[in-house]
């Protein structure tokens, strides 16, 4: 945690130093992207524990339109989506039986309304916080025990979601401006298939480059 609070201060050091003069910032839009990282259970790869997600590390994408009503407090709304794979070799080793293969992913979509707190040390440098509430809607992997083995259903569950987290923007030259977010979103669906009820931790940490532009 320290080193990467460390770097991201060095990121932040390193995006001041070229801001121009920059505008007073209003509305904008941005896009995100970059590691998403699974939390808690979601990311356990361990055979011993039955709420394991197998989830490994991945990515994610996203657009953010917003809006600040003041220097300090703005509103915005997000869409993304986020992939992570799956892990079966803890699995395997511990089921006796035929071995299983992954043949899609964790998929997530994710729409957020949020609540936007910004601290503007400079005309052109800002730092932030953010918080976040709305819906995730979710894809349970499919997994099969032949390696080209597939199956048509998807097994699909919406769940209420919040997130927190923080960064930093840069406006350079023609209000285009860059950052540096991390994001934490937790959501918790239950999927539904023939009977089985799982409810599935889906937290992940979002480690986040953006690239924004800024409106009057």
């Amino acid at each position: 945690m320290k080193r990467n609070l460390l770097l991201f201060c060095l990121c932040a050091l390193s995006l001041n130093s070229w801001a121009g003069e920059g505008l007073s910032e209003k509305g904008f839009f941005a896009i995100r992207t970059g590691l998403s990282v699974p939390q808690g259970d979601f990311g356990s790869l361990s055979a011993n524990n039955q709420n394991a997600g197998l989830a490994v590390k991945g990515f994610h994408v996203a657009a953010e339109y917003g809006n600040f009503l003041s220097d300090y407090f703005g509103l915005s709304g997000t869409f993304g989506i986020r992939r992570h794979a799956l892990d079966l070799y803890e699995v395997n080793r511990a089921v006796m039986g035929p071995k299983l293969y992954a043949q899609s992913k964790w998929r997530t979509s994710y729409l957020l309304g949020n609540l936007l707190l910004k601290y503007p040390v400079s005309q052109a440098f800002s730092v932030y916080l953010k918080g976040g509430a709305g819906l995730t809607f979710n894809t349970l992997p499919q997994v099969t025990t032949t390696p080209s083995g597939q199956t048509d259903q998807k097994v699909t569950a919406e769940a209420l979601a919040y997130g927190w987290g923080g960064g930093i923007k840069s406006i350079v030259e023609n209000r285009v401006g860059f950052g540096l977010e991390i994001f934490s979103i937790h959501s918790k669906p239950t999927f539904k298939n023939n009977n089985v009820t799982v409810k599935q931790d889906m937290n992940a940490l979002n480690y986040s480059l953006s690239i924004s532009y800024q409106f009057n």
